[in-house]
């Protein structure tokens, strides 16, 4: 029943984007239990930024690279996988932390990325960026499935 409802409100979200047509299947990464709330749940209120690790505004960070999402699991072996309507995704390489949207005409942002949670000066973050998808919108967002792995591999 949860599935389909989180089925019926991306569909909802993509007919109102500029481009709905575009979507990505992109990971996400955060501690399992805050992953596990996502698959049943989806996308809804963006959670706490106790690191500031959200350079580029208050949104949902996605990434190709499941190597990357794991980063910001806190070792826990699992990442979200996820449907994302990108639509027209607005290129920005500003930071700004208070940012709550894209620009007008825009439906998500596309990041050159940021610091790892590893990473304390952003200097040296500089040279280990991998490009990353943001939304304001946790219905662009629908979770597909928990990816497990080993990470001591």
């Amino acid at each position: 029943e949860s599935a389909r409802k989180l089925q019926l409100r991306h569909e909802a979200c993509r007919a109102r984007l500029s481009e709905p047509s575009l979507a990505l299947r992109l990971f996400y990464g955060a501690p399992h239990a805050e992953l596990q709330q996502l698959l049943e749940g989806g996308f809804d209120e963006v959670p706490s930024d106790p690191l500031g690790l959200r350079d580029f505004g208050r949104g949902w960070y996605f990434s190709k690279y499941a190597s990357h999402a794991h980063h910001y699991t806190g070792g826990s072996g699992c990442v979200l996988l996820a449907e994302v309507a990108v639509g027209n995704a607005e290129t920005v390489v500003v930071r700004d932390a208070a940012r709550g949207a894209p620009s007008e005409g825009f439906d998500s942002i596309v990041v050159p990325g940021r610091r790892l949670p590893s990473q304390k000066d952003h200097k040296a973050a500089a040279a280990h960026v991998n490009e990353e998808y943001v939304i304001f919108d946790g219905s662009q967002a629908l979770p597909l499935c928990l990816v497990y792995y080993d990470a001591d591999s």
